[in-house]
């Protein structure tokens, strides 16, 4: 029975839908995004903002922004000014890494670029002041 079960399980994970993120940071149908690695992270996080409990989104140098998913809901996260990046050996941040926050340790799952999530609402302000 395992064994009819396995070739069924393997051609349905193939089958569903990959996520892919628009430039808020919200998750839409696409092809699987990338996994990424911040190099340097100690030096090139610049900032991060934590839009729900499993989410974290970090910008680093030259405007690169990256959405962290963690495995579980990470507690504490939406509540504190400080986290600290749990780095790998090479100074690098990726899905191997982690987030501590005052609350505890957090698994990233997945790290992924994505676009500026404030570029959507600068263009709206512009255009909020094209129009007076």
């Amino acid at each position: 029975m395992k064994q009819m079960l396995a070739p069924l399980a393997l051609s349905l994970a193939l089958a569903a839908p990959a996520a892919a993120y628009d430039h808020h940071g919200e998750q839409t149908e696409a092809a699987e995004p990338e996994q990424a690695r911040i190099s340097f992270a100690d030096r090139t996080i610049r900032n991060w903002r934590a839009p729900e409990r499993d989410i974290l989104l970090i910008e680093a140098s030259h405007g690169h922004w990256y959405r962290a998913e963690f495995l579980d809901p990470c507690p504490g996260l939406r509540f504190t000014e400080t986290i600290g990046f749990d780095t790998n050996s090479d100074g690098s941040f990726d899905r191997f890494s982690s987030v501590i926050t005052r609350d505890g340790r957090c698994q990233v799952h997945s790290l992924v670029r994505i676009p500026d999530p404030d570029a959507d609402a600068d263009e709206d302000e512009t255009d909020e002041n094209d129009a007076e």
